[in-house]
């Protein structure tokens, strides 16, 4: 008989959480909303280096990318997906990046100003612009 009320209480407070959508209720979750959708990606140069899909994931609390590169280099198509996410508990944007050559990176430090998302590592910043 434990078991079941505790499962209940359990239920009971997903559904109270679910229907709360944190993400979508707090602006500082919409500030990357810009990046959504589907891209050609240039370098500086002007040259096409690959494509990028931009969507929203898990009831809009992750700004989920999928790249693929235009080009192949040593018999291989360069592809990688981002997770990002607001960190309310740091006030900072954060990105996981992973890919299909085994080079992962995270960006533990992220922020929006100037209609941009700042991202940085402690070897890297990469910026992206609205």
């Amino acid at each position: 008989m434990k078991k079941a009320i505790i499962l209940l209480v359990m239920l009971a407070t997903c559904f109270e959480l679910s229907a709360q959508k944190p993400c979508n209720a707090d602006p500082l979750y919409r500030q990357f909303d810009f990046w959504v959708g589907e891209w050609d990606v240039f370098n500086k140069d002007g040259i096409k280096t690959g494509e990028s899909k931009i969507s929203l994931i898990l009831d809009s609390c992750i700004v989920f990318e999928e790249f693929v590169s235009a080009d192949i280099t040593r018999g291989v198509r360069y592809a990688g997906k981002s997770f990002n996410a607001y960190n309310p508990a740091t006030k900072q944007w954060q990105q996981t990046w992973v890919d299909n050559i085994g080079e992962p990176a995270e960006y533990m430090k992220g922020k929006y100003e100037d209609k941009k998302i700042i991202m940085q590592t402690n070897s890297l910043s990469l910026g992206k612009d609205t």
